[in-house]
């Protein structure tokens, strides 16, 4: 089994590294890229391992997906990206905390009103 991920000493930590784990599997879209991303607001940068894939579900939905990796690996993940290319069947794992949803083509945006005092739920009599 081949994997881009480095070494666990190495991998940068986030809050969402002990939420669930996510896996999802498809087929690469393209070649995949090493890319320089930003991570904060103050200029840091890491570099990143970005590729699309086409997913196994009825839908066949695209997912874009990014892999960062410690600062100092940019070789690492331009080894990485020279692996993996269009057409090739790829696993990917994730934090359920690291997704973001796209709706590329929203038929609709409706305001919602917002509920002018919002109850508390009632509790339950647990001695009746």
């Amino acid at each position: 089994m081949h994997t881009s991920a480095p070494p666990a000493s190495a991998a940068p930590h986030s809050a969402s590294s002990d939420a669930l784990q996510l896996a999802w599997q498809g087929t690469l879209l393209g070649s995949a890229q090493a890319r320089i991303k930003p991570i904060d607001g103050e200029g840091h940068t890491v570099p990143c391992l970005c590729f699309d894939i086409e997913l196994d579900n009825a839908l066949r939905n695209a997912m874009h997906v990014e892999q960062p990796f410690p600062a100092d690996q940019y070789e690492q993940a331009q080894q990485a990206a020279k692996a993996l290319k269009k057409g090739m069947r790829v696993s990917v794992q994730l934090s359920a905390l690291d997704l973001r949803f796209v709706a590329r083509n929203a038929s609709a945006v409706v305001i919602s009103e917002p509920d002018a005092s919002p109850q508390p739920a009632a509790e339950p009599d647990l001695f009746t």
